[in-house]
């Protein structure tokens, strides 16, 4: 039989990466008769002050903390700047959209350093915590894909109206970047083929909107500098130029 009236606790100190396990058994009452024992051995490993998280994870509550508030402040500085400029309405229009993503961002820190900070007291992750980091997460892939899309076609920059088709184009490029990102995320890669086709469809939209008005400033420039158009024209014209061109390298080094 084991004897279960003595219990031991060991206090607590430093192994040196060594882990012991102390079982006290009773001997048999004859020497012929086999014993058999089953043990259940329940433990936490604790750093020093009831850390639960690894040394290597110890920073990561103070450090998604901070990034909360980096981007708390940096959605506040964007939330500025359209309040700003009220006189454009289409301008203000676009920037409202684009709030999106810092605002994302926020919740993402916020989730992240929540979550990071339970695990640190109990050591146990609510699953509900790790589903809301993800559609955050998604909610931001699909903002942002979803704003360089409408960015590349030119809303808010080169024109003021977005035709119906284009919008149903931008809803359905949103909602199909959520839901892919969200179950390969949910999944653990399960998705990850369907997640991979639909961003090289959504890039490749960006890619081909970005060329088609790109090749449309060209001509317009040409066209303004035959006809000798006022000086402030052909700048604009050309400033438009320079900026889809800096759009498009700027999405290359994204992808690559």
């Amino acid at each position: 039989p084991i004897d279960v009236s003595v219990k031991t606790r060991i206090p607590r100190a430093n192994l040196d990466g060594l882990k012991f396990f102390l079982l006290r058994v009773c001997p048999s009452i004859t020497l012929a008769e086999e014993a058999r024992y089953i043990a259940e051995v329940k433990y936490t490993y604790l750093n020093g002050k009831n850390e639960h998280l690894s040394c290597d994870k110890i920073e990561f509550p103070k450090i998604y903390m901070f990034l909360t508030g980096l981007w708390f402040l940096t959605s506040a500085l964007w939330f500025t700047s359209w309040v700003i400029h009220t006189t454009s309405q289409p301008a203000v229009l676009l920037h409202k959209i684009m709030s999106a993503l810092p605002v994302m961002q926020v919740l993402r820190a916020l989730i992240t350093a929540l979550m990071w900070n339970r695990v640190s007291e109990t050591g146990v992750e609510h699953k509900w915590q790790g589903v809301c980091q993800i559609l955050a997460t998604s909610f931001y892939k699909g903002v942002l894909f979803a704003v360089l899309l409408a960015l590349a076609k030119g809303w808010g920059v080169l024109r003021w109206e977005v035709p119906v088709g284009e919008r149903r184009t931008l809803i359905f490029c949103f909602i199909w970047i959520v839901v892919a990102s969200f179950t390969y995320e949910l999944f653990e890669g399960l998705f990850l083929f369907m997640l991979v086709f639909i961003v090289i469809i959504v890039l490749r939209l960006v890619f081909t909107s970005i060329a088609y008005n790109y090749q449309i400033l060209l001509v317009q420039y040409s066209i303004m500098d035959e006809l000798q158009r006022p000086p402030l024209e052909v700048a604009t014209c050309l400033e438009l130029i320079k900026i889809y061109s800096g759009f498009r390298g700027v999405m290359g080094l994204y992808v690559f």
